[in-house]
């Protein structure tokens, strides 16, 4: 799998941007920075770091949180903040859903 096609599907963000990533050398994997767009990887036990921060592959997450008051869970909340802006940035963008 492309490296820019595992870092949109862990929540960096567009396709594009992750390229952007790349290129610029914001992306370390064995402890060496990563900038061939063209290089494939196995998700499997896949481990890297974008800006300094350690990341694991996962295909899906699963996040328990206690709604506090005065949250509402939507993305679109009409009358209260959104649980959502409790969540980190990469999360968001992964499509995260509320059940």
């Amino acid at each position: 799998m492309l490296l820019e096609k595992i870092l949109q599907s862990q929540g960096f963000g567009s396709r594009k941007y992750c390229q952007q990533l790349i290129k610029n050398g914001s992306v370390i994997i064995d402890g060496e920075v990563v900038s061939d767009l063209k290089k494939q990887f196995s998700p499997e036990n896949f481990e890297f770091s974008v800006f300094g921060q350690n990341y694991q592959y996962r295909e899906k997450i699963y996040i328990a949180l206690r709604k506090p008051q005065g949250f509402e869970c939507s993305h679109q909340p009409q009358h209260h903040q959104s649980v959502f802006s409790l969540l980190p940035e990469t999360m968001i963008h992964r499509g995260v859903q509320a059940v």
